[in-house]
């Protein structure tokens, strides 16, 4: 059983029945449960060192949107699931005892899923609690795979429901010691006393997460939930930051239309865009008005059911300087293996057609995920080095790191490059792009090549989620997460809010990717002035 062979196995948990792959040499156990999926590692069931996701793919009223914690919408964009400065701040606690005797049952009775880190998200990285980002930004969710058919629900009552969460929140909050938690859940607990639906209790569970003030914890309807983890759903197939459409997915009906990226939306069955609300997107049937070049056009498309993942983009700027563009990773085990397989491949390619002076790493429409396979298409500009890691509430830290083509947790492999890719120059001048939607595992990403050399990032600054999530599914299919530990710079600077550009260019999604957009060019401009590049001609 080497590298190349992974083996099935059942798990039994309660009442829970899991479908396993175990990697081998590699201490971990990749889970599906239905349409969950996640990491867990061995000898730490429950424990997740992963990250929630900063925007979440969520499909509501048709449109695939994603919600960064921290930004809020106007009303007529708000969507009702979403949670929600520069200042580094250590985060330090003390951590009790546990009891070997005492194990909480609510915990125990369904699958905890964690992800990798961003903690992300799933964090993978990772959304608000009730409010919505100001933009409906793009997220990323691979293909989905069902590993074991088997039911995603379990029937709870509305007090259970409540019981599960608080149980959790008590358990993996990166404050539970810092708070007053026992007030908390006793808010919690009263504000839920009447509430006799499962449906019902969704803004008391919110509510109590906001109070954590984390800014990343999050409760995911299971809609949200199928999108984020299994990377499907139904759709029109738009992503949009208000009003310019910047993803359309490829064969979604968007796409058949012939609606494409950059168009401008003037209105959505008949009302102007920016007072549509999530029950008007709710359409089955959608006439759509934009402008595109100066002329409005229009386009009818229905919903229907639709891949919402994005993998990497990979293209040669001009003979001299390449350009990665890497959304957050999500969905299930085959998704997160495309991911980082087709990241490493178009590396590899545009080192050996133009052996790039200088690589453009555009990180603005990514919203968070699962952290390990998104990282893994930049190992090569972050081989043998420590690059990141996590502090936990009790003070405990650990530390990222590529060796040899393995992403390190200390010294735990999390994911391995079956084909590490070598840059002629490891030191490449890299420059990393980043907006106000960079959240969650993208804020890793970001955070990664902080005091790398070589490297200067470019745009305005990112979401403030810095944080990693742990997650569980719960009773009805929705997914649970809760912080518990806050990202690490090299140099073990603790991140607990935006992180800043080096240098700030104002955020344009209009011409986002063409020749007139002013972070790419600002890139451009300095990459160019390297030495690597100085005697390459463009």
């Amino acid at each position: 059983m080497k590298n190349a062979l992974h083996k099935r196995v059942l798990l039994r948990n309660s009442d829970d029945i899991r479908t396993c792959v175990v990697r081998p040499n590699m201490r971990t156990h990749r889970c599906g449960s239905g349409p969950t999926l996640g990491t867990v590692l061995r000898g730490r069931r429950n424990r997740l060192s992963l990250a929630g996701v900063v925007s979440l793919t969520l499909l509501v009223s048709g449109l695939t949107v994603s919600l960064p914690a921290a930004l809020s919408l106007p009303a007529a964009l708000s969507l009702p699931t979403a949670q929600g400065a520069s200042t580094a701040k250590k985060v330090v606690t003390t951590k009790k005892k546990k009891s070997a005797k005492k194990v909480k049952k609510p915990i125990t009775t369904l699958p905890v899923i964690t992800v990798p880190r961003t903690i992300s998200t799933v964090p993978i990285a990772t959304a608000a609690p009730t409010s919505a980002p100001t933009t409906a930004a793009p997220t990323t969710t691979p293909a989905p795979t069902t590993l074991a058919v088997i039911p995603t629900t379990t029937p709870v009552s509305a007090k259970e429901y409540l019981d599960l969460s608080i149980a959790f929140v008590e358990r993996y909050s990166a404050k539970r010691q810092m708070l007053d938690m026992p007030a908390l859940t006793a808010k919690a607990r009263a504000a839920g006393a009447n509430v006799t639906t499962v449906t019902g209790m969704y803004p008391v569970v919110r509510q109590l997460l906001k109070d954590l003030a984390d800014r990343h914890s999050q409760l995911l309807d299971p809609v949200q939930a199928r999108s984020l983890l299994e990377g499907s759903g139904t759709g029109f197939g738009l992503k949009i930051y208000t009003p310019d459409v910047i993803w359309v997915t490829p064969g979604s009906p968007a796409a058949v239309a012939g609606i494409q990226n950059l168009d401008r939306i003037v209105s959505f069955n008949t009302k102007p865009w920016a007072r549509t609300t999530a029950a008007d997107r709710a359409a089955e049937i959608a006439v759509v008005v934009v402008n595109r070049g100066g002329q409005q056009l229009t386009f009818t498309m229905q919903r229907a059911e639709i891949k919402t993942a994005e993998l990497p983009t990979l293209r040669a700027l001009d003979a001299r300087l390449a350009y990665i563009d890497l959304p957050g990773a999500t969905g299930k085990a085959e998704d997160e293996k495309a991911f980082s397989e087709m990241g490493a491949k178009g590396v590899a390619d545009i080192e050996q057609s133009i052996s790039p002076c200088g690589w453009v790493i555009d990180l603005r429409r990514n919203g968070g995920g699962f952290p390990y396979s998104m990282l893994a298409p930049l190992e090569p500009f972050l081989a043998f080095q420590t690059f990141g890691g996590f502090v936990y509430g009790d003070g405990k830290r650990e530390m990222l790191s590529f060796v040899g083509g393995e992403l390190l947790v200390d010294k735990r492999v999390a994911w391995k490059n079956p084909a590490p890719v070598q840059l002629r120059d490891p030191n490449v001048p890299v420059a990393v792009l980043t907006s106000n939607q960079t959240g969650s595992a993208g804020e890793i990403a970001t955070i990664a090549f902080i005091g790398r050399g070589n490297s200067r990032s470019f745009g305005v600054p990112t979401v403030g989620v810095t944080s990693a999530n742990v997650g569980r599914r719960m009773p009805d299919g929705g997914f649970l997460m809760v912080t518990h530990s806050y990202d690490l710079d090299r140099n073990g600077n603790v991140y607990d809010g935006p992180v800043k550009p080096d240098e700030a260019i104002p955020l344009d999604w209009g011409t986002y990717g063409t020749p007139a957009d002013p972070t790419l060019n600002a890139a451009k401009t300095w990459l160019g002035a390297q030495p690597s590049c100085q005697n390459r001609q463009s």
